[in-house]
């Protein structure tokens, strides 16, 4: 049996878990035996999976003591069963246990996150790495890093990466919007590490006012997060559901993101499919999932931002169309079903061996 650790249900959902609930939701309807264990007290009929697939276990309401203690005694009484952590956590005691590790920031840059998360990750993330039976991450860029930091072998970190929601996805190449908005489009938490102040300065100079730029995101307690003072050009939306993030990205002139560092960045994956085109910081997640499909700048550098912008609004219409085309067609290469269909293989490959 597959038991899958429900705490990202308790969460708000970012990339982090949404990446969760598209693989959960796809390994339901594969031909594997799946459950999903959450908390005794947490209420399963609030959530969009079938109530038959769910565990309630555990005394704790405290989801971390929940994950760390009731976790482990429920699963050690389940001999046979796999549990799979898709959201950077689960049960340090565990063996049988895949963890999903998405990216090393905390390690890298700890001043981003408050000190209690941090603190605890920095404990936790290299435990789960040691006694994990395997660890599974969202970009090679990741799993260099864990390897490199958590000295694990390459051998037991298999690269699994995101993919646009369906709702993304534009149907065809005659459903792409060519004519667009004017305004460009920020899709990030209100975190420091997504570098949302380089983009304040930017479309405050004078030479853009003319331009608009619509934040979407909202802060985090796990974040430092930061207070913005921005020009009339600048709106930021807090509350936006994916059917309004969808179209947002449909109608935006491109979508500008300048992240000092990412594990993947599924918004880039997102606005290709939505055939919005890309203004993005080059780091190597980035460069590794848009490859050559996007107009790139140094994150730490408003003039090499200036740069690609102004590039980008020299492009004719030919040149756009055919932009957001390429990009469109790229996007393929990202499928939530092709990754699900690579952990059910990876689940048989370690069950194989441990018998």
């Amino acid at each position: 049996m597959i038991i899958i650790n429900g705490k990202f249900l308790l969460q708000r959902r970012t990339g982090v878990q949404r990446y969760a609930y598209e693989l959960t939701n796809l390994l339901l309807r594969s031909e594997l035996e799946v459950k999903i264990i959450v908390p005794k007290y947490v209420d399963i009929s609030a959530f969009e999976f079938p109530e038959h697939v769910f565990i309630k276990a555990g005394v704790f309401k405290n989801t971390t003591l929940w994950e760390q203690i009731d976790l482990s005694i429920h699963l050690k009484r389940k001999k046979n069963a796999l549990l799979i952590s898709f959201c950077n956590t689960g049960p340090v005691l565990l063996k049988n246990h895949i963890v999903c590790i998405h990216d090393m920031s905390y390690h890298y840059n700890p001043k981003w996150f408050s000190k209690s998360f941090s603190s605890y990750y920095k404990v936790l993330i290299p435990l789960l790495a040691k006694k994990s039976l395997h660890i599974v991450t969202v970009s090679e860029f990741s799993k260099k890093q864990i390897c490199e930091t958590l000295g694990v072998q390459k051998s037991k970190v298999t690269v699994i990466n995101n993919a646009p929601s369906g709702k993304f996805v534009a149907p065809g190449l005659d459903s792409l919007v060519f004519q667009k908005d004017d305004f460009f489009l920020f899709v990030g938490s209100h975190d420091p590490r997504k570098n949302i102040q380089l983009l304040i300065k930017a479309f405050s100079l004078k030479e853009y006012c003319s331009l608009k730029l619509v934040v979407i995101g909202a802060s985090s307690n796990s974040f430092h997060n930061e207070d913005y003072s921005a020009t009339g050009n600048i709106s930021f939306v807090t509350n936006c559901d994916d059917l309004m993030l969808a179209d947002y990205y449909k109608r935006a002139r491109a979508l500008i993101n300048s992240s000092f560092y990412e594990g993947f960045g599924l918004p880039v994956v997102e606005a290709m499919a939505s055939g919005c085109p890309l203004i993005i910081s080059e780091i190597p997640a980035f460069v590794e999932v848009a490859q050559k499909k996007a107009n790139y700048f140094n994150p730490n550098s408003l003039s090499t931002l200036k740069i690609a912008l102004n590039n980008f609004l020299k492009k004719t219409d030919t040149e756009l169309k055919s932009l957001i085309i390429n990009n469109y067609q790229f996007s393929f290469n990202y499928d939530w079903e092709m990754s699900c269909n690579q952990l059910v293989k990876l689940i048989h490959k370690l069950r194989h061996e441990r018998n």
